[in-house]
This record gives structure tokens, C-alpha cells and sequence, in this order.
């Protein structure tokens, strides 16, 4: 009874320990660069912002970068039927999900 009437009487940010962190990254950045943050800064999800509008458009979770782990892997498995015709550098970026933007990567 009396988290429900704290809850109806506070916004939910201010239930959240002063100490937590809260981590937001704009769906324009690389799924490689996101990881890396979630990493340094000992965090498991973090929230996604459309970087033209800053709203909040999702969470990228662990479970998201280890479903990368695995596309990446196929990929790499796959990468050896294009051995044999020519790739520049930005085609092979293009390709390489760990380069993929969040926005492209939660679109899929």
C-alpha cells in the first residue's frame, strides 16, 4: 500500500538511487562504439534516442551484442565465399555489422 501511493505521488525518476547510472546513446552511432560503452561503464542495457528527435526509441541490451557476436560470426564464415571478388574498404565496413549503426541493426 504504501509503494502505491509513493509511485502515484513521485515520477519514476526519482524512485532511482541517486548512484545508478543511466546511459543513452543515439541510434546513429556504431553497435561496435555502443558495446564499448556498455563495457566501460559495467552497465548491461543502455537506452537508445532517435539523434534527430532525442527521443527514446528502444534499449540495447547484452542480448542484442551477443546476437551480434553470432551475425558476426556467420558473417565471417561467409566472408570466404567473397574471396574472390574485389571488396574497398567502405564495401567491407558496409558489410561488417560491428560497423552497422543501431538504428540499422535494430531495423533488422
Amino acid at each position: 500500500m504504501v509503494y502505491t501511493h509513493l509511485l502515484q505521488l513521485s515520477q519514476c525518476y526519482e524512485s532511482m538511487a541517486r548512484n545508478n547510472k543511466l546511459i543513452v546513446f543515439t541510434n546513429d552511432i556504431s553497435v561496435r562504439k555502443a558495446f564499448n560503452g556498455l563495457v566501460y561503464n559495467c552497465m548491461r542495457t543502455g537506452l537508445v534516442a532517435d539523434s534527430k528527435t532525442l527521443e527514446i526509441t528502444g534499449v540495447l541490451s547484452v542480448t542484442d551484442f551477443i546476437m551480434v557476436l553470432m551475425m558476426l560470426w556467420k558473417y565471417r564464415e561467409n566472408l570466404d565465399e567473397l574471396k574472390g571478388t574485389p571488396l574497398s574498404h567502405e564495401d567491407f565496413r558496409q558489410m561488417d555489422v560491428a560497423y552497422m549503426p543501431i538504428s540499422r541493426w535494430k531495423g533488422m
